[in-house]
Parts: C-alpha cells; structure tokens; sequence
C-alpha cells in the first residue's frame, strides 16, 4: 500500500512542473513551472559583484563578499544542494577575510622600538616584590624574583604592568595599547610562580588572542619555573595549546616557552634570544603582513571560486529543459534512482517496533457500567409485607462492550498508520521533492509554498470554466495530493480499508449464544466468511469450517460454564 502510494505521489508531482503537449510526444513546462522561472532573479548581479570581487583592494573585499553572499542566500532559496555550503562555508571565508583585514588596519601608534616589552600582570609583579609567609626579608619566590629584577635592569627592555591592582582586568588592553605606542615587536611575558598548569590559563588564552591582532609583534617569550612535582621539558610540543598561530589564518605570532629554572641566566637570554628577535623584528614583520595579504588573496578567490559555481548552477536550472527534467525522472535516472534508493533505505523507526496495541483489561471491561445489567431473579416477603432481593444475576452487555473495544483498536490502528506516513513523508517525499525543486534552484518546501501562491493567485483572477480556470483547478488537486497532511490521511484510508475486515471479524462476533444460552463460535465462522468475501476470498464453507474447527472446539471448551470476563 505505501508502495503504491509513494509512485502515485511520485508521477503526480512530475506532472506539477512538466506535460505533454496534446498535439504531440513533446514534453512543455507548465504555466506554474514557466511562472516559477519568470520570477527567478537572474545571476547577472551576482556576476557583476564577482568580477568587482575580483578588482578587490584588501579593505574592500569584506563588503563585497558579504554583498555577493547576501545575493546567494537570497537566490538559493534555501537550495538544498547549497545550504550547508551556504550556513557553513562561505560565512566561515567571510569571518576570516574579516580578521585578516583587521590585522592589516592595526599599526603601530608609535615609532617601531629597539627593544623588548616586559608585559607584566600587576599580580604577578606584586608576588615576586611581596615578603615571605613569615615576614622574611625576601620574595616568596626569590628565583623568578631575581629573574625579573635582572630584567628590569637591561637597557634593552621596558616594563609594562597593570596601574595598580584595582585594574588588574584591564591588563590585556593596556599590554596590546603599550605595544602599539612603543613599537615594540617582541614582548616577554612572566607567568606567577605558583601557576599549577602548564598549559594556558582562560585569561592567557585571551591576551594571546588580543596580542595575535597585532601583526607587527613577531615575538612572545612566555616565562615560566613549573612548580610541579611531575616537571617536562616545557615546550610548544609538550603544550602546544601555546602555539596561537597554529590552524588560523593570518596569525604569525610567534610564542616561545622559555623555562626559568635551572641554569636559566637573564643576560644569556636577553643576548643570545631577545637581541636577535628584535633585530629581525622589522624583516619578519614585512614578512608577516605579506602573508597576511596573501592569505587574503587566497581566501577571496576561494570564495570567488564558490561565487562562479554557484552561477554556473543558477544557468543551468534556468536553461533546463522539460524534456530533460521529464528524463531524470525516468527508470534508472537521476531523481527516479533518488526514489528508489530512498524507498529502499526507509526503515522503521524505532518507536513503530517499541509501540504495542493497548488492549483494555478484563478488569477494565467488568468495571463499566453500561457493558453490565443487574437482574432481579425473584423477591422474598416476610410477614410485614415489605419485599427483599432474594437473587441479583449480571447480564454482560457483550456487543456493546466489543463495539468499544473495536473502536479502541481501530483508532490506535489509525494513529499508528498516520505515524508511519508521516515518518515516510519526512524521509522519503521530503528529499525527493527537495531534489525536484533544486532543478529550480530552491528547496522542496519553498517548491510547495510558490505552488500554493500561484494557485491562490489564479484562483482568483481565472474564470474557473474556462480552459485556464480548469488548469489551475488541476493544480490545486495536485497541491492537495502532495500535501504531507493529505498523504497521512491517504495512507490512513488505505490501511483501514485493508483491516477493517480483521478487526470485524476477529472483535465484533460474540461468543455468548441467547439461543442456547452458552458460548459458540457461529458467529466467529459467520463473520470470518463475510470478511474473506470483503477482501475477494471466496473459500468454500467447508474450507472455512474445516480451518476454524480446531479453534473452534477450544473456545467452546475455554468457556463452559459461560462468564464474560
């Protein structure tokens, strides 16, 4: 039944976009399809803003990528085939191009410097500076105190902290702004003493960001004694989550991590690392603004590249043909092959094989009222003439408690078949349309919604007897047959029409007999034989019999004496 009815909605949504001509063999686009394509915007903005994407400066490629793509989003019309492309891809080239660009446009305020900066949290130059926990005359930390007191004292490097500890916060900005007004292109930064990671604190994280927005900083040394009792070699293989410039683009910040302990000497750094940095500073800063300019260029052609795809595959759904849309839907074609792999892969979700029928209890059924009538067998007088129940003897209403549970089953029978044509909709109908609507660069349910548009409109301004009137009558059929709620009712009416026989006859017959006041199973023959006539089964009554005489003689003997429940 699904089969059937998955291929009768298959050949009718063909017939929404493409027909045959009357005179002939010939395939024509119908006036929803040719009205579908008139009100398609053309790619030639979109071309125009490619080619002056092309001409780009760096400070405009920004504006123009996102221009281009807005156009895209629009013309997709959430095209399947585009949209992760679309929610993905392209915003992710446009975030980049963004960064990039920033960094171009972030100078330096001042001269470039012939030093280096000491870039200092205001707490940890105050835990190298602080006394001892019992007041001693020293730091709590004397080697890494000594380390920035012998840097403090070269000529070559100048000391940046936070004012004062009520603006600790601030330190990040006030580093990056004292790079920029000092031109400094290599910076040194001390970590605490008694940071208990070796990786980068959340606040690390955050001023290595801010500092890689600086194109003209080529060099942070990251100072550090580990303190722990598992001491490694502190390096960017052993933590390479210091490495900034690692998988992004336009970062070429080099950190380096530089141990404090051990025969660590602050002269021997300065001259043998921080000198040298600082003297190729300017070399390597050209170097990474030409590399910011060439990742740049790369991508904007990438996004270029996508821009002219995305072109070339709005031409050809506006140049397709019905001829070839009629072919791709044909046997062993592209949506017809689409179809069938879809049909073939459906499976039943979970919740079908989890779900059993409720089938109300004996207990349930005893319980009310109307499937019961209480009978008075006789009355006893005294003396004094007032009259008592002697015998009260249950009748079971039994018809009318297997009408209930009949209609108890055939509504969940009901719910189960509009909950497997729903799910086949979503995972078969949905696809395909959005395969057939993407021949017309949208998506399947902006398909639906433009039919739904145009058939209103011409509702409303055809005369509905005249040949035009009569099209889009077939339309708004058409319309309605491809419904997703219409398909569930149509599935629905299918599976009742095939068991309501069973349920008739496997609920309906009674098994109390009033003529011989016992159980037989002559209703369950009777009606057994009406619901293999209904359903085109003519077996002979003694076939039948024949088949049922074993259950047959098991109810009789299950039973005796009778009760209902």
């Amino acid at each position: 039944c699904m089969e059937e009815l998955l291929e009768f909605t298959f050949v009718m949504t063909e017939r929404i976009l493409a027909k045959k001509r009357n005179d002939d063999s010939q395939w024509e686009w119908t006036k929803f399809a040719k009205w579908l394509k008139s009100n398609s915007g053309g790619p030639n903005e979109l071309k125009a803003k490619n080619m002056q994407l092309g001409k780009a400066e760096s400070t405009e490629v920004v504006d123009i990528c996102k221009e281009a793509y807005e156009l895209m989003r629009i013309a997709s019309n959430s095209n399947p085939q585009w949209k992760s492309r679309l929610e993905r891809d392209f915003p992710e080239h446009i975030e980049k191009l963004n960064a990039c660009t920033k960094r171009l446009s972030t100078p330096f305020t001042g001269s470039p410097s012939a030093g280096a900066a000491l870039l200092i949290p205001h707490s940890v130059k105050e835990s190298l500076t602080s006394k001892g926990m019992f007041g001693g005359g020293g730091s709590a930390f004397p080697e890494t105190a000594s380390v920035f007191a012998d840097l403090q004292k070269s000529s070559g490097v100048s000391v940046q902290d936070a004012p004062g500890p009520n603006q600790e916060d601030q330190f990040i900005q006030h580093a990056f702004d004292y790079i920029a007004r000092t031109g400094s292109r290599v910076g040194i930064y001390m970590r605490r003493p008694d940071t208990q990671t070796y990786d980068p604190l959340d606040r690390e994280k955050i001023f290595l960001e801010k500092l890689a927005t600086q194109p003209n900083m080529t060099h942070l040394f990251v100072l550090w004694s580990p303190s722990q009792s598992d001491k490694k070699k502190w390096t960017l293989e052993t933590t390479p989550k210091w490495n900034i410039s690692k998988g992004k683009v336009g970062v070429y910040l080099q950190v380096e991590l530089v141990p404090t302990d051990g025969p660590f000497k602050a002269d021997t750094f300065l001259k043998d690392v921080v000198v040298p940095a600082v003297r190729d500073g300017e070399t390597t800063a050209k170097a990474n603004l030409a590399n910011i300019e060439r990742d740049i260029t790369s991508i904007k052609n990438d996004f270029k590249g996508g821009v002219a795809e995305f072109i070339e595959q709005m031409e050809l759904a506006l140049n397709l043909s019905p001829m070839a849309f009629h072919n791709a839907m044909t046997p062993g074609q592209e949506i017809r092959k689409d179809m069938d792999n879809l049909t073939k892969n459906l499976k039943v979700p979970k919740r079908s094989k989890d779900l059993k029928f409720q089938i109300p209890s004996k207990s349930f059924l005893a319980q009310v009222p109307e499937f019961t009538d209480r009978a008075i067998d006789r009355l006893r007088g005294p003396e004094d003439g007032e009259g008592t129940e002697d015998v009260a003897v249950e009748i079971c209403q039994e018809l009318l408690a297997r009408a209930f549970l009949f209609n108890v089953m055939l509504g969940q029978v009901m719910s189960m078949a509009r909950f497997l044509a729903r799910h086949t909709y979503e995972k078969v109908l949905d696809p395909l349309l959005d395969n057939i609507a993407g021949k017309f660069f949208m998506s399947g349910k902006d398909l639906m919604s433009s039919l739904k548009e145009y058939v209103i409109s011409k509702e409303t301004s055809v005369d509905s007897e005249a040949p035009a009137g009569m099209e889009v009558r077939k339309m708004r059929l058409l319309m309605d047959m491809a419904d997703k709620s219409n398909f569930e009712h149509m599935y629905v009416g299918c599976v009742i029409y095939m068991l309501m026989p069973a349920l008739y006859a496997t609920i309906i017959p009674c098994v109390y007999n009033p003529d011989s006041a016992g159980a037989s199973d002559e209703a369950f023959r009777y009606n057994i034989a009406r619901a293999r006539s209904m359903v085109g089964d003519h077996d002979p009554w003694d076939q039948l019999q024949s088949l049922l005489s074993q259950a047959s003689q098991r109810a009789s003997e299950a039973i005796r004496p009778y009760s209902p429940f």
